[in-house]
């Protein structure tokens, strides 16, 4: 949802995936893999959106690891998004991120 990617793209076609994607571009490259769209505006904004998004790319890849006892629980993924949406709730530049997901 964030990268604005499908896991079906032409781009997964050689034995990469979307987790492979997120997982090995996280770290550095966070700007590369998100959506266009949530970067627009002041550069405030977009830096906000990069952390933020930051914490959810790395809540999306402790859930769907591979090996299923490497996952991270899906009550614990839930705490940790909505302890992001009251960020992005408590923050005034947090508008058009939060409607563009519906998050809102």
């Amino acid at each position: 949802m964030f990268t604005g990617k499908k896991p079906t793209d032409h781009m997964f076609s050689d034995g990469s995936n979307l987790h492979k994607f997120v997982k090995t571009a996280l770290a550095q490259r966070v700007t590369e893999i998100t959506d266009s769209r949530l970067l627009q505006g002041d550069t405030d904004y977009a830096k906000e959106n990069v952390k933020l998004l930051s914490l959810i790319f790395e809540i999306g890849i402790a859930y769907s690891a591979e090996v299923p006892r490497d996952q991270i629980d899906v009550s614990d993924v839930a705490s940790e998004l909505l302890s992001i949406r009251d960020r992005l709730l408590a923050s005034e530049t947090s508008e058009s991120f939060l409607l563009c997901y519906g998050l809102q």
